[in-house]
């Protein structure tokens, strides 16, 4: 077996385990043909993570670990250790613009942003595309490609009932007034929300749902959903679509 991975053999029995499955890994991607230029980098640099773990107190070792991944984790999905306040104190004083909108950001979370009084989760909800329809001139044969891209920081996502796009579309997840005159709010993280994508023939693209995803009840339970409306995508029934995979 190849050792693309190499580390001193004085080395925490804790590193040569991760060493020793990390080449495992590197050698049967390599024998499937594929590059492991990536997953070479990836396991890097998760070796310099654990080189760093390894240090710590060996009698409280499976502990330290598990509350330090813990922590870095809640650091990572909500960007905070701590509640917010949404005080005026806690916001700067430059806009910036979203859809000709001007926001203040929130000087801990750059994705909490406030226009006038109200203050929104801009990192609320994630979509992830599970069918691209890619649409041919007619509008109605198109190819179909299954995908699992993942589309960060609430994009607008247009709500279909019965097959057919209405044009109404969610994009602002306003955070409730209750806990904004509570003075303390959690980020819980980003709602997963199953989508679907249409590519128009103008390269233009739009994501959608059907209005009854339980996680948009899952949003509505945590935010004040402000949908709007937009005549371009309207009575677009998808049902119609005639898939030709060449």
């Amino acid at each position: 077996m190849t050792e693309y991975i190499k580390v001193d053999k004085e080395q925490h029995g804790f590193v040569q385990r991760y060493v020793k499955e990390a080449n495992i890994s590197l050698n049967y991607l390599k024998d499937k043909g594929e590059d492991i230029t990536d997953a070479l980098e990836n396991y890097r640099n998760v070796l310099s993570m654990i080189e760093v773990i390894n240090r710590f107190d060996a009698d409280h070792f499976e502990y330290d670990v598990t509350k330090a991944i813990n922590t870095l984790k809640t650091y990572w999905d909500c960007g905070t250790m701590t509640p917010l306040t949404l005080k005026p104190d806690e916001f700067n004083n430059q806009h910036i613009y979203i859809d000709q909108v001007g926001y203040l950001d929130n000087i801990r979370c750059e994705f909490i942003k406030k226009h006038k009084d109200d203050i929104y989760n801009f990192k609320a909800y994630k979509a992830e595309v599970n069918k691209c329809y890619i649409m041919r001139d007619d509008m109605v044969c198109c190819k179909c490609i299954e995908t699992k891209e993942i589309c960060h920081n609430n994009p607008k996502i247009y709500l279909s009932a019965g097959g057919v796009i209405t044009g109404n579309y969610v994009r602002l997840c306003k955070i409730k007034d209750e806990d904004v005159k509570r003075g303390e709010f959690t980020f819980k993280g980003s709602v997963t929300i199953q989508v679907n994508n249409i590519v128009y023939p103008d390269g233009h693209e739009i994501l959608y749902t059907d209005i009854r995803n339980k996680k948009l009840n899952v949003l509505r339970h945590f935010y004040d959903i402000q949908t709007k409306f937009d005549h371009s995508f309207k009575k677009i029934d998808v049902r119609r679509f005639i898939i030709i995979n060449e």
